[in-house]
């Protein structure tokens, strides 16, 4: 016996087919240079650091007993040890 039964997607119309696709994701804004804008309005360059990771772990331990992130706990130590440096 032949198997007359054809593919589900073979009955549909062109219409049908674009309507169970999804719509197209609009294209993502390229970051110049690595500066993105936060929510709360600071814009940040992305950097990659190392750290020894007993030094990591303390940065991690201070950032989070100030309530804030480890970024933001970053960005005011270098500040203050760069004020330090300039007078």
């Amino acid at each position: 016996m032949k198997n007359t039964r054809t593919k589900p997607e073979e009955h549909q119309s062109p219409a049908a087919a674009d309507a169970t696709q999804e719509p197209p994701t609009p294209p993502v804004p390229r970051r110049t240079k690595a500066i993105l804008a936060r929510k709360d309005g600071r814009q940040l360059r992305r950097m990659t650091i190392y750290l020894p990771p007993e030094l990591a772990r303390r940065l991690a331990i201070h950032a989070a007993g100030a309530d804030m992130d480890v970024s933001g706990a970053l960005a005011e130590i270098v500040a203050a040890f760069l004020d330090t440096k300039a007078s």
